[in-house]
């Protein structure tokens, strides 16, 4: 018979922390209780295990290997100095762990140097897997992670877990804290992937991994029988003792292993990313350190990789390896996908030849710079012209190749057919085609393509654009097939990256008359023919862009804007001009207005961006202007460098990027938050430039954080939204699907959700009584007006945060509006506040901190902040009273008696209604009565009252009641049986109490995992109750009793089956 155990069910321990440890063991691991885990070693600063250690690592490598050695290898591994900082020393054991340490040993009297493996890489199966619970550190301060796992002896994951009714910020947050300076961060050069879990969330990261980078993670393509094994691991019977253990060292009592029916995220998660074979996969394979920054996959990035692993050991009929097309949205990683998908083929395939192709400068020298700043255990070589890369493609070398597609445009004889050459294609849609496509083709035949694009693929190309780009079905059946696909919907879903919002502006241009007779005058002396092209040459719509009332018209509103919404946050922006010329403009301008540092970032070659060689006087600018900046500077090259620096990394430093083609693609800058269209751009390029706002960006420390992009378009389209949106008309929906949202539907939305919001509360009849509207959100009658209340106050609070920073906003709405709109905000807030407090719900703000303190910094008092940005959890009694006791709360007597009761209440509806609907009856009736007399109690009685609510409550939360005999009370899976079954029987006392104990018995000695599904074992409950009634029991008992009593002993076991 199964084992039981009776705890709490609403803490840490119980609902989080042990189901990921019994999880765990059920996956593989050894769980060692905590008073042995200092056993292992010699104090609370030595992490690794030194014997589990010693005996795994004495397996797995050989015996050359002495124990001299392997003690010795421990012991750097772990001293291993943080002198260069805590990154290189995490780069370093890193480093050991994936390639092990080179060992001294004299063997058949040589000295050599045999390499020591800390790791089986390859059999995990011949590892030592291990968990810990509260595994205790010391540094400059004492802490202990919830659940510690180490591999061979040596931590390799972190857990931190907490309540379904704590976010899993708070976890994240936590995480974060114990790697920094002056707390733990020895401990964390260890520890390979960083878990945080509230059991209904999960999200990972690696060392240092920023908060808004930790990430979901899902099961792509999942095999069929995922969901049963994953359920198998948390179902599965530890055995006893070392449930009893576990019990001991996180509640110093026992515990119940529950057999689930459904699976949680927690469940998920830990399945999926700490099973041994994939915690080392995902270590191995797909951590890298990118110039220093440590990084870990996300899971798109890891299943695309899988899949193209797997595709690639296929081959066609003339031996060529297959390939295929990886299309992922941008902003979701895709260069970090290639150097990982590199480090995966040189474990891989024997001597895999890596050539990376795209087509523009800036996007080469930016992947060379990532390739080389990885450091995949290869070198890397840019191609700089196309002998240069013929003559690399012949060394046969193995560092990974660099060029720009049109190196391959010369014509060369050359042809190199080794089918373990990897062709790695960047922005697939636009380098597919021409003569250079061709050429590469009959240089590499048996080359591997694979195609990557984060733009979304056309369904039909329009006629414009024939010949330049291939549709969607058109690029996939040229690569060989679709391999994995992440569209934008699926990551903004996954906080992968953040909504855009579209804004037109407009600039209107007039020509006097004065200027319409001078352009006749001069026109009149030309043919119609050259007329015509005089037109088009000199007062065309580029022409029009570059006029100097313009550009200072855009670089006062754009000043007005950006300071009015992103100064001194943090957040930046980039202004894309229409010419090299314009750009410079727009510089003078904003210096001249002075309150935004603004750099201009243009290529030194004229040719190159813009059509400034229309224009000498404009040329004449530009050229003089770059001079200047070279006699400042010196190199242009590494004054753009340095621009750039201090825009990604500075946040007082250049705030506004003014660029014509430079970093529109390619640039990854996640405060990159505003993107001022000054120019025309179309198609692919217009979806690129737009993505470099999308990007994730939890703020700087004590500043704002990046709630969405926003586009504002001045382009000569831009009057009408219609224009600037029916670029995404020919690509398919599910590609675009949110890609862009509008100001005006942004503005309607707040205007719809704040209508909500007084539609809701209109029938509040005592309007300027406060109490009365939380009256009317708690009475039960109103219920589906007050969640739809509560869900609107969260929205209305991001909308505004998000329209606030809109033109249109302030243009539409008039000063009285907002100013009532802000008034409004604030009842709102203080209106839910107080009735989740009454009602003892959950009041967390946590999911739209940014925003509130964002509004409220602004617009609503400190302490209101305060309150506002803390989660109150009321979950468990000690807690909630804890919060209500407190005085700078301010809750008179009747409140907290309210606020006790409505609590207790909740928990009883919760735990009881079901479960045991006598106990649930008879206190509901409790709590009513003492509700009532609250509504009508002198001031004097309050206090009185107050203690009773208090007497009720605890007894509620206990589950304890002076109905139950003393001999069974203490085990409370016989109460709800005693209490609800108690109805049909005259027979009382010891009697009555032996037949609750007989019956509970048979039912135990039946249940087995989903008993209550399974019609053999009920009939089999049935028929034995219902022959002891009849033959065993003295008290004679009908045929129709004896039904209903078998009946309701099914159902109380049914709804109570996680006590038995």
């Amino acid at each position: 018979m199964t084992q039981h155990y009776i705890l709490p069910d609403f803490d840490e321990a119980s609902s989080s922390q042990i189901p990921a440890i019994l999880q765990l063991i059920n996956m593989g691991y050894t769980y060692i209780p905590r008073h042995e885990v200092e056993t292992h070693r010699d104090g609370k600063n030595q992490y690794i295990l030194r014997d589990i250690a010693h005996q795994a690592l004495r397996e797995i490598n050989p015996p050359e290997i002495s124990d001299k050695s392997i003690d010795e290898a421990l012991f750097a591994l772990e001293k291993i100095k943080l002198d260069d900082g805590v990154v290189k020393a995490s780069e370093d054991v890193f480093s050991d762990l994936l390639g092990g340490r080179a060992v001294s040993e004299i063997i058949d009297g040589k000295r050599t140097s045999p390499q020591l493996k800390f790791i089986d890489w390859k059999e995990p199966s011949k590892n030592l897997f291990h968990v810990v619970a509260e595994f205790e550190l010391e540094e400059d301060l004492n802490r202990r992670p919830d659940i510690v796992l180490f591999v061979n002896g040596i931590p390799f994951a972190v857990i931190e877990n907490k309540k379904a009714s704590v976010s899993v910020d708070e976890a994240i947050a936590q995480m974060i804290r114990n790697q920094k300076y002056s707390q733990t961060p020895k401990f964390f050069l260890f520890p390979q992937i960083l878990i945080a879990t509230n059991v209904n969330q999960i999200k990972y990261g690696t060392m240092l991994t920023p908060f808004e980078f930790y990430s979901v993670w899902k099961e792509k393509d999942a095999p069929k029988d995922y969901e049963s094994k994953v359920l198998e691991s948390v179902n599965k019977l530890v055995d006893v003792k070392t449930v009893t253990q576990i019990g001991k060292d996180l509640l110093r009592g026992s515990y119940k292993q529950v057999q689930k029916q459904t699976l949680t995220a927690q469940d998920h998660g830990i399945y999926s990313l700490l099973k041994p074979e994939r915690l080392l996969d995902l270590v191995r394979n797909f951590i890298i350190y990118d110039n220093g920054i440590k990084k870990i996959t996300r899971y798109q990035q890891y299943f695309a990789i899988k899949k193209t692993i797997a595709k690639i050991q296929t081959m066609t009929e003339n031996g060529k390896r297959r390939g295929g097309l990886i299309w992922h949205t941008q902003g979701s990683g895709k260069s970090l996908t290639m150097v990982m998908l590199v480090k995966n083929l040189i474990e891989t395939i024997t001597n895999p030849r890596v050539i990376v192709v795209t087509d523009r400068i800036d996007l080469d020298i930016q992947i060379r710079d990532t390739f080389a700043a990885c450091n995949i255990k290869t070198g890397v070589q840019q191609a700089m012209s196309c002998s240069d890369l013929v003559d690399k493609i012949k060394s046969k070398t193995l560092d990974v190749i660099t060029t720009l597609v049109h190196k391959f445009d010369k014509p060369t004889n050359f042809v190199d057919e080794d089918n373990n050459i990897f062709v790695l294609i960047d922005e697939a849609h636009r380098t597919q085609g021409g003569d250079a496509n061709a050429m590469m083709n009959k240089m590499l035949p048996r080359a591997c393509q694979i195609a990557f694009t984060g733009t979304p693929l056309m369904k039909k190309v329009p006629a414009r654009l024939e010949g330049k780009v291939i549709s969607k079905s058109q690029s996939i059946q040229k690569f060989g097939g679709l391999i994995d696909e992440y569209t934008i919907s699926e990551a903004e879903k996954d906080g992968a990256v953040l909504p855009l919002i579209y804004q037109g502006r407009f600039v209107d241009q007039k020509i006097d008359k004065i200027a319409d007779k001078f352009y006749e005058r001069l026109a009149s002396r030309f043919s119609e023919s050259e007329r015509k092209d005089f037109a088009k040459k000199c007062i065309s719509s580029s022409v029009l862009e570059e006029t100097s009332q313009r550009i200072e018209m855009i670089a006062l509103d754009v000043n007005d804007h950006f300071l009015k919404n992103f100064k001194n946050t943090g957040l930046k922006g980039q202004l894309v001009a229409p010419s090299k010329y314009a750009a410079v403009m727009f510089k003078k301008a904003l210096e001249m207005l002075g309150d935004i540092n603004a750099e201009v970032v243009i290529s030194d070659t004229l040719a190159e961006e813009g059509k400034d060689d229309v224009n000498s006087i404009h040329k004449k600018l530009v050229t003089e202007y770059m001079a200047e900046q070279k006699h400042k500077y010196g190199s242009l090259d590494s004054r753009e460098k340095q621009i750039i620096q201090d825009y990604k990394k500075n946040p007082e430093g250049c705030e506004l990027l003014i660029v014509v083609d430079k970093l529109l693609t390619g640039f990854d800058a996640p405060r990159d938050t505003v993107l001022y269209l000054a120019k025309q751009l179309k198609d692919h390029n217009l979806l690129q430039a737009i993505a470099r706002v999308n990007r994730v960006f939890d703020g700087d420390a004590n500043k704002q954080s990046k709630t969405a992009g926003l586009i504002v378009d001045y382009s000569k389209n831009a009057k009408n939204l219609k224009n600037a949106l029916e670029l995404f008309s020919n690509y398919a929906p599910e590609d675009i699907e949110n890609a862009l949202l509008d100001t005006e539907s942004q503005i309607a939305l707040l205007k719809s959700i704040y209508t909500r919001l007084h539609d809701v509360l209109k029938n509040v009849t005592d309007i300027n009584n406060s109490n009365a509207y939380i009256e009317f959100l708690a009475d039960k009658a109103h219920e589906k007006e007050k969640e739809a209340f509560y869900d609107d106050v969260n929205k209305f609070i991001k909308q505004f945060s998000v329209c606030y920073s809109l033109y249109d906003f302030h243009d539409k709405i008039d000063q009285d509006t907002l100013e009532i709109y802000k008034k409004d905000l604030k009842r709102f807030v203080e209106i839910k506040k107080t009735t989740q407090l009454v009602l003892a719900e959950k009041v967390d703000f946590s999911k739209y901190k940014d925003q509130i303190m964002k509004l409220l910094d602004k617009y609503v008092s400190a302490g209101d902040v305060e309150v506002l940005s803390k989660e109150i959890s009321l979950s468990d009694m000690n807690e909630f009273n804890l919060y209500i006791e407190d005085e700078k709360n301010g809750l008179s007597d009747k409140s907290k008696a309210d606020a006790i009761l409505a609590q207790t209440k909740k928990v009883l509806r919760e735990r009881y209604e079901l479960q045991d609907e006598v106990f649930y009856g008879k206190f509901s009736e409790f709590i009513e009565k003492l509700l009532n007399d609250l509504k009508s109690a002198k001031k004097e009685d309050l206090a009185f009252l107050l203690t009773q609510a208090k007497e009720i409550q605890k007894k509620v939360c206990d589950y304890e009641d002076n109905d139950i005999p003393l001999n069974i009370r203490n085990n409370k899976v016989y109460h709800p049986f005693y209490r609800n079954i108690q109805k049909f029987f005259k027979t009382t006392g010891d009697a009555y109490t032996q037949i609750i104990e007989h019956i509970v018995g048979l039912i135990k000695s039946s249940k087995v995992v989903d008993f209550q599904n399974n019609l053999n074992v009920k009939r089999k409950i049935f028929n034995e109750l219902e022959d002891y009634l009849f033959d065993d029991v003295d008290e004679k008992l009908s045929a129709d009793t004896i039904e209903q009593i078998t009946k309701t002993a099914w159902n109380i076991a049914v709804q109570n089956k996680d006590m038995l």
